[in-house]
Protein backbone atom coordinates (compact mmCIF):
# COMPACT_ATOMS: atom_id res chain seq x y z
CA UNK A 1 0.00 0.00 0.00
CA UNK A 2 1.54 3.33 -1.02
CA UNK A 3 1.92 6.24 1.40
CA UNK A 4 2.04 10.00 0.95
CA UNK A 5 5.21 12.10 1.21
CA UNK A 6 5.28 15.87 1.48
CA UNK A 7 8.55 17.81 1.59
CA UNK A 8 8.12 21.40 2.72
CA UNK A 9 10.69 24.19 2.88
CA UNK A 10 9.90 27.69 4.17
CA UNK A 11 9.48 29.13 0.67
CA UNK A 12 7.54 26.27 -0.99
CA UNK A 13 6.27 22.73 -1.02
CA UNK A 14 8.99 20.86 -2.90
CA UNK A 15 7.19 17.52 -3.26
CA UNK A 16 3.69 16.20 -2.60
CA UNK A 17 3.03 12.64 -3.76
CA UNK A 18 0.36 10.19 -2.66
CA UNK A 19 1.86 7.02 -4.13
CA UNK A 20 5.30 6.65 -2.51
CA UNK A 21 6.81 3.20 -2.15
CA UNK A 22 10.06 4.15 -0.38
CA UNK A 23 11.75 7.17 1.23
CA UNK A 24 15.40 7.52 2.23
CA UNK A 25 16.33 10.33 4.63
CA UNK A 26 19.57 11.60 6.18
CA UNK A 27 18.95 11.76 9.91
CA UNK A 28 21.34 12.97 12.59
CA UNK A 29 21.70 9.33 13.69
CA UNK A 30 22.30 8.03 10.14
CA UNK A 31 20.29 7.21 7.05
CA UNK A 32 16.76 5.95 7.47
CA UNK A 33 14.76 4.00 4.91
CA UNK A 34 10.98 4.13 5.18
CA UNK A 35 8.45 1.82 3.58
CA UNK A 36 4.71 1.38 4.02
CA UNK A 37 3.30 0.86 7.53
CA UNK A 38 6.43 2.21 9.19
CA UNK A 39 6.37 2.70 12.94
CA UNK A 40 5.42 6.31 13.74
CA UNK A 41 8.38 8.45 14.76
CA UNK A 42 9.86 11.92 14.64
CA UNK A 43 13.31 12.13 13.03
CA UNK A 44 15.76 15.04 13.22
CA UNK A 45 17.32 15.59 9.80
CA UNK A 46 20.84 16.74 9.02
CA UNK A 47 22.46 18.18 5.90
CA UNK A 48 22.03 15.43 3.35
CA UNK A 49 19.55 13.85 1.02
CA UNK A 50 16.04 12.64 0.64
CA UNK A 51 15.25 10.12 -2.09
CA UNK A 52 11.64 9.21 -2.86
CA UNK A 53 10.55 6.26 -5.00
CA UNK A 54 6.96 6.67 -6.15
CA UNK A 55 4.52 6.27 -9.01
CA UNK A 56 1.93 3.62 -9.91
CA UNK A 57 4.66 0.99 -10.33
CA UNK A 58 7.03 2.55 -7.78
CA UNK A 59 9.53 3.15 -10.58
CA UNK A 60 9.88 6.94 -10.48
CA UNK A 61 12.63 8.41 -8.31
CA UNK A 62 13.23 11.97 -7.17
CA UNK A 63 16.27 13.10 -5.14
CA UNK A 64 16.58 16.22 -2.99
CA UNK A 65 19.19 18.06 -1.00
CA UNK A 66 17.87 18.69 2.52
CA UNK A 67 19.37 21.20 4.94
CA UNK A 68 18.30 20.18 8.42
CA UNK A 69 14.77 19.86 9.72
CA UNK A 70 12.41 17.16 10.94
CA UNK A 71 10.40 14.30 9.45
CA UNK A 72 7.15 13.17 11.00
CA UNK A 73 6.69 9.56 9.97
CA UNK A 74 3.40 7.74 10.20
CA UNK A 75 2.16 4.48 8.68
CA UNK A 76 0.40 6.23 5.77
CA UNK A 77 1.87 9.74 5.66
CA UNK A 78 5.30 11.37 5.99
CA UNK A 79 5.87 15.09 6.30
CA UNK A 80 9.38 16.47 5.93
CA UNK A 81 9.85 20.01 7.23
CA UNK A 82 13.26 21.25 6.10
CA UNK A 83 15.17 24.48 6.63
CA UNK A 84 15.95 24.23 2.89
CA UNK A 85 15.15 21.65 0.25
CA UNK A 86 15.85 21.54 -3.44
CA UNK A 87 15.47 19.01 -6.22
CA UNK A 88 18.80 17.63 -7.39
CA UNK A 89 18.28 19.07 -10.88
CA UNK A 90 17.89 22.55 -9.35
CA UNK A 91 21.34 22.44 -7.74
CA UNK A 92 23.87 24.72 -9.38
CA UNK A 93 27.06 22.70 -8.92
CA UNK A 94 29.43 25.59 -9.62
CA UNK A 95 27.59 27.78 -7.14
CA UNK A 96 27.72 25.01 -4.51
CA UNK A 97 31.47 24.59 -5.10
CA UNK A 98 32.00 28.34 -4.78
CA UNK A 99 29.97 28.38 -1.52
CA UNK A 100 32.04 25.46 -0.21
CA UNK A 101 35.30 27.21 -1.07
CA UNK A 102 34.14 30.50 0.50
CA UNK A 103 33.08 28.80 3.71
CA UNK A 104 36.31 26.81 3.93
CA UNK A 105 38.35 29.98 3.45
CA UNK A 106 36.39 31.80 6.16
CA UNK A 107 36.88 28.92 8.57
CA UNK A 108 40.60 28.73 7.72
CA UNK A 109 41.24 32.41 8.45
CA UNK A 110 39.28 32.42 11.76
CA UNK A 111 39.03 36.20 11.56
CA UNK A 112 37.31 37.66 14.64
CA UNK A 113 34.65 39.20 12.39
CA UNK A 114 33.69 35.84 10.88
CA UNK A 115 30.53 34.20 12.21
CA UNK A 116 31.93 30.69 12.64
CA UNK A 117 28.55 29.02 13.19
CA UNK A 118 27.18 30.58 10.02
CA UNK A 119 30.30 29.62 8.03
CA UNK A 120 30.09 26.02 9.28
CA UNK A 121 26.39 25.86 8.33
CA UNK A 122 27.17 27.25 4.86
CA UNK A 123 29.91 24.65 4.45
CA UNK A 124 27.58 21.79 5.47
CA UNK A 125 24.83 23.02 3.09
CA UNK A 126 27.28 23.20 0.18
CA UNK A 127 28.80 19.79 0.96
CA UNK A 128 25.31 18.28 1.25
CA UNK A 129 24.34 19.62 -2.17
CA UNK A 130 27.54 18.35 -3.75
CA UNK A 131 27.15 14.89 -2.15
CA UNK A 132 23.59 14.56 -3.47
CA UNK A 133 24.68 15.47 -7.00
CA UNK A 134 27.76 13.20 -6.83
CA UNK A 135 25.74 10.30 -5.42
CA UNK A 136 23.22 10.55 -8.21
CA UNK A 137 25.83 10.64 -10.97
CA UNK A 138 27.65 7.63 -9.42
CA UNK A 139 24.43 5.58 -9.33
CA UNK A 140 23.60 6.40 -12.96
CA UNK A 141 26.96 5.17 -14.31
Amino acid sequence: MPFSVTIIAPERTVLDVKDAAYLLLSGVEGELGVEEDHTPMLVELTYGKAVVRYGPAGDETQAFSISRGFAQIGPEQIQVLADAAEKVEEIDVERARAARDRAQERLRTRDAQIDVVRAEAALQRALGRLRVVAGLSESSE
